[in-house]
């Protein structure tokens, strides 16, 4: 089971829509996934369970809070596949979040990891779905973590982010928790613009071999997948944007390797 923090202290670099893209992909490839949305604005609850029928259910929260056993919070999501077809289970389960996650108070950095502890072997890749910031709760979430994925947009907030998260995963593994860089990559890129396309060139040169080279492009069509509630690769498998993500999971599995 490998467990992936997909992490920027920037809000609107395309987080969630990794998180959910990524989960399709691996699903939609054979392998048992696991989202769990971390994230208070519940984005990935949302887009993943649109089509679930169940209204009030457990979320991250009671596990933290030790309400429950964190299997008790588990959701399959059901996903429209193609077309106006009926919802069925991909692959993909989701531990849900609330808004009033930001408020929960944790005991220690090891909260999450214990509750995870329970998952060993049920699932293949467990995926977080990160807030946009570092606060006791995200120090759970990296040190529950593998790896953390770093999706930045071309613009340097979102890059400056990315060295912020470097001092923290520097200081965790002084603690011991073995959590490495899988990568950083950029998202809703303009190919046509010269700009964007010399911060591509500088990542590569800054980044060395953390930098992925793969690009994902702005499209109009990742934000209709998430209106319906499905990833990319169930909506339009064909669109330029979906082909990015595939070949970003094609990137990161050979990492992984």
């Amino acid at each position: 089971m490998k467990r992936i923090a997909v992490f920027n202290q920037k809000g609107g670099c395309a987080k969630t829509t990794t998180v959910v893209n990524l989960a399709g992909i691996l699903s939609k490839r054979g392998y048992k996934i696991l989202v769990v949305d971390c994230d208070p604005q519940a984005n990935a609850s949302s887009t993943l369970l649109m089509e679930n029928d169940e209204n009030d259910v457990p979320t991250i929260v009671d596990v933290l809070s030790g309400h429950i056993n964190i299997n008790e919070a588990v959701q399959v999501a059901y996903l429209r596949t193609r077309g106006n077809g009926k919802p069925k289970d991909v692959g993909i389960s989701v531990i849900p979040a609330e808004r009033g996650l930001s408020a929960v108070d944790l005991a220690s950095e090891s909260v999450l990891a214990d509750a995870i502890h329970d998952l060993i072997g049920e699932y293949d890749y467990i995926l977080f779905d990160c807030p946009p910031y570092i606060s006791v709760f995200t120090i759970n979430i990296l040190a529950a973590s593998d790896y953390v994925l770093v999706p930045a947009t071309v613009d340097k907030d979102s890059l400056d982010g990315y060295g912020e998260l470097v001092k923290t995963i520097y200081t965790l593994k002084c603690n011991g928790v073995d959590l490495k860089i899988l990568g950083v990559f950029l998202t809703l890129l303009n190919q046509r613009e010269s700009f964007d396309q010399y911060i591509c060139r500088q990542c590569a040169k800054i980044f060395g071999d953390e930098y992925i080279p793969v690009s994902i492009r702005r499209h109009t069509f990742a934000k209709q997948a998430s209106l319906f509630g499905r990833p990319l690769c169930y909506y339009r498998p064909s669109s330029p944007v979906a082909k990015d993500y595939d070949a970003l999971v094609d990137n990161i599995l050979e990492r992984i390797k």
